[in-house]
C-alpha cells in the first residue's frame, strides 16, 4: 500500500479547532519552498455506538469499497498549495516504513517518527514535511466521556449518528530538524441517511459498508476529514 504526500492549507467553515502545541512563524514560512505532506490516515471508519449497558456497546471498523482517502486528500492539497504559491509536489511513501500508533486506539506517536521523516524529506529534497494523523480526543458532539479517533460514526443512546473526524496535523523543518508547527482539527455533523446502520449490527470483524466510495455518503465523510485537515494545518500556522 503507498500513500500520497503533499501540503495542507486551509479551508474555513464551522467546527472545532484544538489548542495547539506549536505555530508556525512568518518568520520561518519566508524559508520555506519546497513543502510536501505524508498522510497515514487509517483506510477505514470507526464505527462506534456508546450503549447504556456495557454489553450492548460496539466499537468495530468499517470498509469502504474503493476508499483511498490519504490519495483524496493530498491530490486536493497539491491544488490548494500550487494556488498559494509553494513549490508543492507529490511523493509515493510506503506507509510500512511508518508505525505511528501502537494500536487502533492510541494517540500518534510523532516524536519517534522524527528521525525517519528527517531521512524521508531530505531524500525527497523538501523544506518542510507535513505528516497528517489520526488523532484520539475526547468526544466533542455531545460532551460525553467517550474518546473518538480517526473518523467515522458516533451515536450514543441519547444521540442521533454523526459523522466525525479528528485529525493531527505536524510541520517538520527538515533542514533545520525541529518542530515548525502542530495542532488538532475536528469536524462533526449530524448523519440522516441509514445506511450507515449496519455498521452498528453487532460483532468485531470488519464490515463492508453497502455502499462504495463514488457515492453520496462516502463523499461527505469525505469532504469532512479533508476539513478539520485543513483546519488543523490553519491552526498550526501553515496557512492564512
Amino acid at each position: 500500500m503507498r500513500i500520497m504526500i503533499t501540503l495542507f492549507v486551509t479551508l474555513s467553515l464551522g467546527g472545532c479547532l484544538v489548542n495547539n502545541d506549536v505555530r508556525m512563524s512568518s518568520e520561518h514560512a519566508q524559508f520555506i519552498d519546497k513543502v510536501g505532506v505524508i498522510s497515514v490516515l487509517d483506510e477505514y471508519a470507526n464505527i462506534h455506538y456508546a450503549a447504556q449497558e456495557p454489553k450492548d456497546i460496539i466499537d468495530r471498523q468499517a470498509l469502504i469499497d474503493g476508499w483511498d482517502i490519504n490519495r483524496a486528500v493530498g491530490e486536493h492539497i497539491v491544488q490548494r498549495l500550487t494556488q498559494k504559491g509553494f513549490n508543492a509536489r507529490v511523493l509515493d511513501v510506503d506507509v510500512n516504513d511508518l508505525t505511528p500508533y501502537d494500536n487502533s486506539w492510541a494517540r500518534p506517536k510523532t516524536e519517534m517518527l522524527h528521525p525517519r521523516l528527517y531521512e524521508i524529506g531530505e531524500a525527497a529534497g523538501v523544506d518542510m514535511l507535513v505528516v497528517i494523523y489520526r488523532q484520539r480526543v475526547s468526544e466533542f458532539i455531545s460532551g460525553s466521556r467517550e474518546k473518538l479517533r480517526g473518523y467515522g460514526v458516533f451515536k450514543t443512546h441519547r444521540l442521533e449518528p454523526h459523522l466525525y473526524a479528528a485529525i493531527h496535523v505536524e510541520a517538520l523543518d527538515v533542514n533545520k530538524k525541529f518542530v515548525l508547527g502542530n495542532s488538532d482539527g475536528e469536524q462533526a455533523t449530524k448523519l440522516t441517511d441509514p445506511s450507515w446502520d449496519a455498521g452498528f449490527s453487532a460483532g468485531t470483524t470488519p464490515i463492508r459498508l453497502p455502499f462504495d466510495h463514488s457515492g453520496p455518503l462516502a463523499a461527505e465523510l469525505r469532504e469532512l476529514i479533508k476539513l478539520a485537515s485543513l483546519l488543523a494545518a490553519q491552526e498550526a500556522g501553515l496557512s492564512n
